[in-house]
């Protein structure tokens, strides 16, 4: 009735259900949904954002008189897959081209997103089964574990991408040549230019930190255009790796997020000076408790401060918005408060021009030990200043973003786009 009444305008669609309460041998027919399901397909013709569920996709494959026809009017689309995916046999790419038929001719399409398998190593062949039309794609959003090989081959198709968030992983060592995963990478010899990437989220896994797969595609990619980039999930900061990358692209950087990365204070000083012409942007968190990625220094933070007695620009003298949690505050309390302050009023003249820092969101475990901060930069609200303040260090999740989407703001807000 819904689709006949709503005559010929275009569809949005959302078809899933909770992915903790699926069973692996879910048929849609015998569940009641198939009349749904497919009414659905009978008008893909007037798709314009699509919702759904892998399991209804792969369980309909049988029925071989669902329709191939194109959906000229679809945007986007994002499959969800239930939590024990790995259990089941979800893939049949034989049959795929009766779904795939129709994205596979959808002009407009330009953001295609895989969410729900964050524990899910996927194959390498996994085009091959939902076969997007990468080459148009905008937007792409894979929340399963590729290796890096296989995000360099897919990035490579990817000509007009803007939006990238992929989880990565090494390469498993060959068994016949024992080469690593990085000596393939050096036979492979896969580069991926990307001429149009604006932001770029790149998290490694969660339960394995003794890995460098984002550092390792990130030796293999060029971004001449990135402006916000996200490290997740790094045990360790190489350094060569990412300078190199940003001499290679020689991107404006105005974002950088760095969630749960192990990098020294030295490191993040480095990186810091070798972005911080246009970086307005800077994030940086961790849920290690172990006092090891204490990185946020006193040495940085005078380094970022104004002194009118010092005749030269703080560094990053474009920041105006800065995030961190007690995990890599490894400050005397008062200090960022006075670093932000310093900031807050630029001098009369032009003698040292610098933009005021709007926004800083803290995270603490206990109020007792940054009460000088807390209390001055409280102080700063009534001037203008967007203070946040968390208490308890968030869980940091790499997979959703809610946590940093709650604290948006006019200023790109950015690493949003999920």
């Amino acid at each position: 009735m819904f689709l006949a009444n709503s005559v010929e305008r275009p569809l949005k669609i959302s078809f899933t259900r909770d992915r903790y309460l699926w069973q692996p041998q879910y048929d849609p027919v015998c569940s009641g949904t198939w009349p749904i399901t497919l009414a659905l397909f009978l008008n893909s013709a007037r798709w314009q954002t699509l919702v759904m569920d892998v399991m209804i996709f792969t369980q309909i494959l049988s029925y071989k008189f669902l329709p191939t026809t194109s959906a000229a009017l679809l945007e986007s689309i994002t499959l969800t897959a239930p939590i024990h995916l790995a259990q089941t046999k979800l893939y049949h790419p034989a049959k795929d081209r009766l779904i795939c038929g129709a994205w596979e001719s959808a002009p407009v399409l330009g953001s295609f997103s895989v969410i729900g398998l964050e524990t899910v190593t996927c194959a390498n062949s996994w085009t091959t089964h939902f076969r997007p039309p990468l080459s148009q794609i905008t937007t792409l959003v894979l929340q399963w574990h590729l290796d890096v090989l296989s995000c360099l081959r897919t990035l490579r198709e990817c000509r007009a991408l803007l939006n990238c968030t992929l989880h990565v992983v090494e390469i498993p060592p060959d068994r016949e040549t024992l080469l690593t995963g990085e000596e393939m990478l050096k036979e492979h010899s896969v580069h991926a230019y990307l001429p149009n990437l604006d932001e770029f989220i790149l998290l490694g896994t969660v339960n394995d930190l003794g890995n460098d797969a984002v550092f390792l595609l990130l030796d293999y990619v060029t971004t001449p255009v990135l402006q916000y980039l996200t490290i997740g999930n790094q045990h360790r900061w190489r350094r060569r790796i990412f300078v190199d990358f940003l001499k290679r692209s020689l991107c404006p950087m105005v974002g950088l997020r760095l969630l749960n990365v192990s990098i020294p204070e030295d490191h993040l000083l480095s990186c810091l000076e070798n972005i911080d012409e246009f970086l307005s942007i800077l994030h940086v968190t961790s849920n290690r408790i172990d006092g090891l990625d204490m990185s946020f220094s006193e040495n940085i933070i005078r380094r970022v401060s104004y002194d009118p007695a010092v005749p030269a620009l703080p560094l990053c003298p474009s920041l105006e918005r800065l995030e961190l949690n007690a995990n890599v505050l490894n400050a005397r309390d008062g200090l960022l408060a006075k670093m932000v302050k310093s900031r807050w009023t630029p001098p009369e003249d032009d003698s040292c021009m610098f933009t005021r820092i709007r926004i800083v969101g803290l995270s603490v475990r206990s109020f007792s030990n940054h009460r000088l901060d807390i209390t001055h930069l409280v102080d700063l609200r009534e001037k203008g200043l967007e203070f946040i303040l968390d208490k308890d260090c968030p869980s940091v999740s790499l997979n959703k973003r809610r946590h940093f989407e709650r604290k948006r703001t006019k200023l790109k807000d950015g690493f949003t786009n999920e």
